[in-house]
């Protein structure tokens, strides 16, 4: 209970029925110290800049508030050459949370892929913004039940929290509370990994920092 917003069951159950309130993307020009801003749905949480050329920018809208839910997200391609322009977006009935993105250069392609809720992988054509690929990490998938009000995730949860692509290589490197796995896009196999809080209750939490 939050004596600010009274019972706080309902009012997350009035969010989810009127959605998040807007928040703000901000674009600063150090050369004039010249600030704009965009007002977006879904609560934008990540940011990635494409590597190459033209450098358009992939932000994530995962679409909750600590640790609820309040439906599917949203990717959006954005170009801040001179301004904020928001080009488009890819969007599926299961694409929660979105804890991590980024784009793996492979093939001649450029795949913009992300962590999604419950153990998937989408490899997103980051040309078009449609799905390429969808990859289960395991067989055991959770489907949010928005019936009682938000869906509040789950603690120990097994989707990767950090995606670090191999450019050059069909190889993403996830991170998650049980351990950091090498996954080849192209087989959708996990080809590597190192385990740790094997005993099935993690007693530390990771965020998302990982480095290559």
């Amino acid at each position: 209970h939050d004596p600010k917003i009274g019972n706080t069951d309902e009012h997350l159950r009035r969010v989810l029925q009127g959605g998040i309130g807007p928040s703000r993307i901000l674009r600063f020009e150090p050369t004039t110290g010249k600030i704009e801003q965009a007002y977006v749905d879904k609560s934008p949480s990540h940011i990635v800049f494409d590597r190459r050329p033209p450098h358009y920018a992939y932000i994530a809208d995962s679409n909750l508030w600590s640790t609820y839910c309040f439906g599917t997200g949203r990717m959006d391609r954005y170009d801040f050459t001179s301004g904020i322009q928001r080009l488009d977006s890819y969007e599926t009935e299961d694409f929660y949370r979105i804890p991590s993105h980024d784009i793996l250069h492979y093939g001649g392609k450029s795949l913009l892929c992300a962590t999604v809720f419950a153990n998937q992988i989408h490899c997103i054509d980051a040309q078009t913004m449609t799905l390429a690929k969808r990859i289960y990490l395991s067989e055991k998938r959770r489907v949010p039940d928005f019936s009682r009000g938000p869906y509040q995730y789950p603690d120990h949860d097994r989707t990767p929290y950090t995606l670090h692509p191999v450019d050059g290589t069909p190889y993403l490197i996830l991170a998650s509370l049980w351990g950091i796995w090498i996954l080849d896009v192209g087989s959708g196999e996990v080809v590597s990994k190192i385990s740790y809080n094997t005993r099935e209750c993690p007693v530390s939490s990771m965020g998302h920092s990982i480095a290559f």
